[in-house]
């Protein structure tokens, strides 16, 4: 169920199965195929993958998308000890019916009931009587007092009896399709929740290689519990419970056994770039064991169908158009609406007096359910009422019945969708190779979903325009969570360049801004021409008037400028955020800065800090925290003061990649945007996942790039260079609204224009003329020359997309020339939307919506 972080919400059902077949074997063709073996009349199940990329999971040899629901049905007064499975009203004889007539083929089960006879029963009538396959799941103890800790071999042991006791008891039921392994257990190491350790984990201080250590253990003991499993039942697949995916590409190294991989994700109406990076992570099949909408409104307070309805829609034909029925490259083989009926025994879990009443009250937030979020305190998630199915207690007097059920619009939507079977698009040429052993089966194939029944609500599709949400960053947010900078009525990416006010083949210097002869304008004039509309850069008080004149001829070219201030980074000893008289001196920097540019046209936005929390990174102590503490609210104070200023403008916080995403949240309100700084060699990775996860603020990338020096060749490797740009501006782009409607990303600013011959020593006036060839730190990301002797591969002073040559007619001045990656961004650049004059929507303080302005 959604992720409240609450023991409550994972716990009890709501969490997930997965569905899924395939044990893989390599088939010559491009394709794949693993086939369940015929044992007491089991269904014959089998994955192909396609010559294209996708995966198709079959039943019977025909096409099965999944299409289910997560199963739970405790009733009204319960909580989630009820043992349901023996409860004498058989519930799932009701809802197996409506779950029929509304095409549903599959359900998950969090865990197997108190008495296995029962369970069994319950999962025989709903294959036998509707056709409706069961995944059967395990917490492996995520839940559990004592807490779990999966480095203890003492707690692994007990887990593995726990499971493989399962398997054994079930394995002979026909209806079961898949064995589901854990539910968001990686939360303990990606979300602090439940988190755990060991002393040989503690030892290593630094919490990153703590965080890897943990996601290495729990991955591996996954694993080794998949294998034992497929000793006991070969026939059917593993899948691996997950919530996101931040630690995917661990996951990828440590799990070669898992099967299929089962995602809980709540990412509002759609799920974004999830099955991409999944597909170049971890390129396995994926069923999303979790997704929905709740319909109570927390801002207008009323039951709000209409909502959930159109999250839900939006949410599987995100998954339909993510699987092979569309293009045959698609990874995604179905999906489980979480969920079936209401919990009315969630909001309140300790109070039983509380499980009769459908509680109002919402437990948490999350923004990207836009429809409640601007509820008081943000809180617009309710536990309670996430069921696609209402219940109603039944009479005191009646024996050995259930809650009435009453469908509501989702149901019926979902009921419209799932009744037209989706074709499988055609394999190009690969062939499809049987499995060891795999026959033919005598169950029943799954054919089109039974006729509508007889119930009496009509379904309502809704057909008002999507709401617009006034985010807390002048953006538009859509229906799907994403941000878009909204520039004179037409959306706005920055396509930018990161530029220094250093002269070629000097020192960065307030001089540069203040040359008469304006050496920007051919610059400007060649980044007009690539597609740029954008650049950055910081600036000290001095150098803020000469900037101004600077601005107005990039504006007219067209480009639009951020300027920032770096609030002291540079400073020796580093600035001490909680001085007060540090902070008044930084402070009146600052607001010299917005008053100077404040009234300038092609001025959108102002930076404050770089990547100053640096200095208070790693282990955790409390002194490093009260620095945290005291930056972060000094950021905020900023911002406050800005605001006064100029309204008119989004402030954004600069930060490289951080450990302090909760304290960021918390203290930094006022801030509009996040501005990052990364340098992750081909891709971001999971970069924007992170912190749109944790964050909820748009982000707009500050540094990216890569150096056009080889260490390993000791040569010049534009072409290097090149791949590595053009694919970190297709990553980028993926995550904006541009291509992805939940993306998160408002532009980026490609670190830098012209290579700067002073960086590898600053302190020699000589060396500014020397293009230096020596790398002066490593990093493994950039691997076209990290096996260099001792690894310094990457070169602070060849980032540039331009080159500094000696001009042939004057040899003391220096030209320009673009390197090989200006001309494959400016394809990119100018093939992306662009815009004209900008315009900044804000809602100032968490109330109402300021009116809508426009710079001028």
């Amino acid at each position: 169920m959604p992720e409240s972080g609450e023991k409550k919400e994972n716990k009890k059902g709501a969490f997930f199965i997965l569905l899924a077949a395939l044990a893989l074997v390599a088939a010559g063709g491009g394709a794949y195929l693993w086939h369940l073996n015929s044992l007491n009349q089991m269904p014959s199940l089998s994955i192909q993958r396609y010559s294209q990329g996708g995966y198709a999971f079959k039943l019977n040899g025909k096409p099965f998308l999944v299409k289910g629901f997560c199963y739970n049905p405790i009733p009204v007064g319960k909580d989630y000890e009820y043992d349901f499975w023996a409860d004498p009203g058989k519930p799932w004889l009701t809802d197996g019916k409506m779950m029929k007539d509304a095409g549903v083929n599959a359900v998950r089960i969090y865990r197997t009931g108190q008495q296995p006879n029962f369970t069994k029963k319950a999962i025989h009538d709903l294959y036998t009587k509707f056709g409706i396959r069961t995944f059967v799941g395990h917490y492996l103890g995520f839940w559990d007092w004592p807490q779990a800790n999966y480095a203890s071999g003492a707690f692994q042991k007990k887990m593995t009896s726990e499971v493989l006791n399962m398997v054994r008891q079930y394995k002979g039921e026909p209806g079961i399709i898949g064995w589901i392994l854990g539910n968001e257990n990686n939360y303990s190491f990606d979300r602090n929740v439940n988190s755990w350790s060991s002393d040989e984990i503690n030892k290593l201080g630094d919490p990153q290689k703590m965080w890897e250590a943990r996601a290495r253990i729990y991955y591996r003991f996954v694993n080794d519990l998949a294998v034992e499993v497929k000793k006991i039942d070969p026939t059917r697949p593993v899948i691996m419970g997950i919530g996101e995916i931040k630690s995917l590409s661990i996951a990828a190294q440590e799990t070669p056994d898992i099967d299929v991989l089962g995602i809980i994700a709540y990412r509002g109406a759609s799920f974004g770039n999830l099955f991409r990076q999944v597909k170049q992570t971890y390129d396995k099949p994926v069923l999303m064991t979790e997704f929905g909408a709740d319909r109570f409104n927390a801002y207008t307070r009323e039951e709000d169908q209409q909502s959930q309805t159109r999250f839900i829609e939006q949410q599987w034909k995100d998954i339909e158009r993510n699987s092979v029925t569309k293009t045959g490259t698609g990874n995604a083989i179905g999906g489980l609406v979480f969920e079936w009926t209401d919990e009315w025994w969630k909001a309140n879990e300790g109070l039983a007096h509380t499980w009769s009443i459908h509680d109002q009250a919402a437990q948490w937030s999350h923004s990207s359910y836009y429809y409640d979020y601007e509820a008081p305190g943000r809180l617009n998630i309710n536990e309670e009422w996430w069921g696609v199915v209402s219940i109603t207690p039944k009479p005191v007097e009646v024996q050995d019945g259930i809650d009435k059920r009453t469908p509501t619009r989702a149901y019926f939507v979902l009921k419209q969708l799932w009744t037209n079977e989706s074709t499988v698009v055609a394999d190009t040429g690969a062939k499809v190779l049987p499995g060891p052993g795999a026959t033919s089966s005598s169950s029943p194939v799954l054919s089109s979903p039974a006729p509508a029944s007889a119930l009496s609500i009509a379904p309502t599709v809704s057909t008002e325009p999507p709401v617009v949400l006034k985010s807390a960053l002048t953006l538009e947010t859509n229906p799907s969570g994403g941000y878009t900078w909204m520039l004179n009525g037409q959306p706005f990416w920055a396509k930018g360049i990161a530029y220094s006010s250093g002269p070629a083949g000097d020192a960065s210097s307030a001089a540069f801004w203040k040359n008469s002869s304006r050496p920007w304008l051919k610059d400007a004039a060649l980044m007009n021409q690539a597609g740029v509309n954008a650049i950055r850069f910081y600036a000290t008080p001095d150098e803020i008037p000469g900037a101004v004149l600077a601005v107005k001829d990039f504006y007219d070219k067209g480009i639009y400028t951020f300027i920032g201030n770096d609030l002291g980074f540079w400073t020796r000893p580093l600035a001490d955020y909680s001085d007060s008289a540090t902070r008044t001196a930084i402070t009146t920097d600052v607001l010299k800065m917005v008053v100077a540019g404040k009234n300038q046209p092609g001025i959108l936005g102002w930076i404050l800090g770089n990547e100053n929390h640096s200095a208070f990174e790693g282990p955790a102590t409390p002194e490093k925290q009260a620095q945290a503490e005291a930056y972060f609210s000094f950021v905020n104070e900023l911002a406050m003061q800005i605001k006064k200023l100029d309204p008119s403008r989004p402030i954004i916080m600069g930060l490289g990649e951080t450990q302090y995403l909760e304290l960021i949240v918390k203290s930094t309100p006022a801030v509009d945007a996040i501005g990052l700084i990364a340098y992750r060699g081909e891709t971001f990775g999971n970069l924007f996942d992170l912190y749109s996860d944790s964050i909820h603020k748009p982000v707009l990338v500050l540094e990216y790039g890569a150096d056009s020096y080889n260490a390993l060749t000791a040569g010049e490797d534009e072409p290097a260079q090149a791949k590595y740009l053009t694919s970190l501006w297709k990553d980028l782009q993926a995550n904006t609204t541009m291509e992805n409607s939940a993306g998160t990303v408002v532009g980026g600013f490609l670190y830098e224009w012209v290579d700067q011959w002073w960086r590898a020593d600053a302190n020699s006036i000589e060396n500014r003329k020397v293009h230096d060839t020596q790398a002066q730190w490593s990093s493994a990301t950039y691997k076209y020359d990290y096996d260099v002797p001792n690894h310094l591969n990457v070169n602070e002073e060849w980032f540039g997309l331009m080159k500094l040559v000696p001009d042939p007619q004057n040899p003391t001045q220096w030209v320009t020339t673009p390197k090989l990656a200006f001309a494959e961004l400016s394809e990119l650049w100018k093939a992306a939307p662009s815009n004209s004059i900008v315009r900044i929507v804000r809602n100032g303080s968490g109330g109402a919506a300021e009116p809508r302005k426009e710079i001028s």
